[in-house]
């Protein structure tokens, strides 16, 4: 008796849920309800975006008074010297579609 009875009520909660849905599609106020939602979320996105920024600005400091950026930078610097092979890429490429073109 009490699982036609459980049953009984999960149908209940169903019809009143759907009813509600409808006459909240009908009166916009599901409109008006999600279009809050997605404007509290974009608000919070913004804060989101000054934590980053602020996070980053500290640790940009942070690098630049410990020496870390500069070694860092040194380091893509020599890395950077073996250019020969990008240069290689480049004219590879460039030879590649010069003879795609003609």
């Amino acid at each position: 008796a009490k699982s036609k009875q459980g049953a009984s009520d999960v149908e209940d909660i169903r019809s009143k849920m759907a009813r509600q849905l409808e006459s909240s599609l009908t009166d916009g106020s599901l409109e008006a309800a999600l279009a809050a939602n997605a404007n509290a979320k974009s608000k919070q996105g913004g804060s989101d975006v000054e934590d980053i920024r602020t996070k980053l600005a500290r640790q940009l400091e942070s690098s630049l008074t410990d020496g870390s950026l500069e070694a860092a930078l040194a380091a893509n610097a020599k890395s950077k010297q073996g250019g020969s092979d990008v240069e290689d890429i480049r004219t590879k490429l460039a030879r590649q579609l010069e003879s795609s073109l003609t």
